[in-house]
């Protein structure tokens, strides 16, 4: 029975001197891997990978940021520059169609008037195009044609006068096209000049 007992001590004794060594282990190795942490800090390694997450981070948060606050033409302004071409177009005596376009290329307004002739809806709608792919008139296209014949062969574009891309500052937020008077340049001359007049609604 004595020997029974020793025995269940000595068990009892190297279970627990196992558990000590246990534990020594564990906080040693917690130990080293906190040295290497502070030498990696030290010679800049994690400090670099570090700073590089955080960029991009912050990039990500600015281009999401700049997606939230793009602008785009709303039916309002559309309706309004509507109105002002109509009037540009009575002062020089002229029928047309017009088509303004939205940031994605949407249709967001047309309108042909009463004795505008039947294919000026259609071309006003490449004007539009035309301007909003390019960012710039049609008159400027057609100049840039000149130096790169190949664009004409992208759909739906044109190089009669008449389209102008709509922009708010620097970006262009919609477009639009005007087809009917007797040149592209009357065209673009009642476009640019309804513009004007709602330049206060662009900003």
């Amino acid at each position: 029975m004595a020997i029974i007992i020793q025995l269940i001590i000595c068990n009892n004794v190297i279970r627990y001197i196992f558990l000590i060594l246990d534990s020594f282990c564990l906080t040693l190795q917690i130990f080293l891997y906190t040295i290497d942490i502070i030498q990696k800090i030290i010679r800049g390694d994690l400090m670099k990978k570090f700073i590089y997450i955080l960029g991009l981070l912050i990039l990500s948060l600015t281009s999401f940021s700049d997606a939230l606050v793009q602008k785009n033409i709303s039916l309002d302004i559309a309706q309004n520059l509507a109105t002002e071409v109509l009037k540009e177009a009575k002062k020089e005596k002229v029928n047309i169609s017009l088509v303004i376009l939205d940031k994605g290329g949407n249709v967001i307004l047309s309108m042909k008037e009463d004795n505008a002739a039947v294919h000026t809806m259609k071309t006003a709608q490449k004007k539009a195009f035309t301007a909003l792919s390019f960012g710039i008139t049609t008159t400027e296209f057609a100049s840039r044609v000149e130096k790169v014949p190949n664009l004409t062969q992208i759909e739906n574009t044109t190089t009669l006068g008449g389209g102008i891309p709509i922009k708010s500052g620097n970006e262009t937020i919609g477009s639009i096209g005007i087809g009917g008077a007797p040149s592209g340049a009357i065209d673009e001359k009642i476009g640019n000049a309804a513009l004007s007049r709602i330049s206060n609604l662009l900003k």
